[in-house]
């Protein structure tokens, strides 16, 4: 709420009894507030990378797809990547590495963690829970007190779902907690029964109408920073390289403006975008 003033956005403060008079499919437990955002909603995420892909094709980029890079070098007029397609070499490289970052970008002295993370959809029946119906995405901002919440630095415990917008249902995760991963490439994909439980005991309280049949799973990875806020910046000791990292589970939205802001970094020294919140120089003000 305090964001929506200062930035004049329109945000609705909502009790538990308008909560649930207006999306039936929504349970309360207890006095809750809630917000809601008219103007909100969700990506289609293979359509957005697809899209993007398009683009960048379109304004003269060649995709090396399937290709995995092995390492980098830079001086102040080259940088070097290693492929196992062959060598890459440019003046200037944009590095985002995703679950990958912190063994690319070791000299930035930031500890990247990286967690994995569960997601469920559910069989839902009528058309309550659908899009069509003006089913929201919704989020629960849970009190530590929570049964056995994998609580996170700021004392809550997150979950988050979306509508049903295809055949499997209504989409339902965990934001906070997760099992931290050593290496991204051996991450145990198979469904964990101890989350799927947790999952079941939030769903059944707060979406009273959505069946505990589980019709898809998929387990992701965040890549969390210190502070859980993304880390935009130059290299601190190549300044023709610039990088994205530690998106902590919410970067894909701003990818345009990310990528954006980070190729001006690499190109031009310095970004349009006010990113300066983002910059490695709030950990060593800390």
């Amino acid at each position: 709420m305090r964001a929506a003033v200062e930035h004049n956005l329109t945000v609705n403060s909502l009790t538990s009894k308008e909560i649930v008079d207006r999306w039936p499919g929504l349970g309360t437990v207890g006095d809750v507030a809630g917000v809601y955002e008219p103007g909100a909603g969700y990506l289609l995420v293979e359509d957005c990378v697809a899209a993007h892909l398009a683009l960048a094709e379109a304004a003269g980029a060649s995709l090396m797809l399937d290709t995995t890079a092995h390492d980098w070098n830079a001086t102040d007029q080259e940088v070097v990547v290693e492929t196992d397609r062959g060598r890459v070499t440019a003046s200037r490289l944009v590095i985002t590495a995703g679950p990958w970052a912190a063994q690319v970008l070791k000299v930035i002295g930031i500890p990247l963690t990286v967690r994995r993370k569960s997601l469920f959809w559910f069989a839902t029946d009528g058309p309550r829970y659908e899009v069509s119906a003006g089913f929201p995405v919704f989020l629960f901002e849970l009190p530590r007190s929570f049964e056995n919440a994998a609580n996170t630095q700021h004392g809550s415990s997150v979950f988050y779902g979306f509508p049903k917008i295809d055949h499997r249902g209504i989409k339902f995760a965990e934001h906070s907690g997760g099992k931290k991963v050593n290496e991204p490439l051996d991450v145990d994909r198979e469904m964990d029964l101890g989350e799927l439980r947790r999952i079941n005991d939030v769903r059944t309280q707060w979406l009273p109408g959505v069946s505990d049949r589980v019709t898809d799973h998929a387990v992701c990875l965040y890549t969390m920073s210190p502070d859980e806020h993304f880390i935009v910046d130059r290299h601190p000791t190549h300044p023709n390289v610039s990088f994205a990292a530690g998106l902590s589970g919410h970067g894909f939205k701003f990818a345009p403006v990310l990528g954006k802001a980070s190729a001006e970094l690499a190109l031009d020294g310095e970004t349009r975008s006010q990113i300066d919140f983002l910059s490695l120089a709030r950990f060593r003000r800390q």
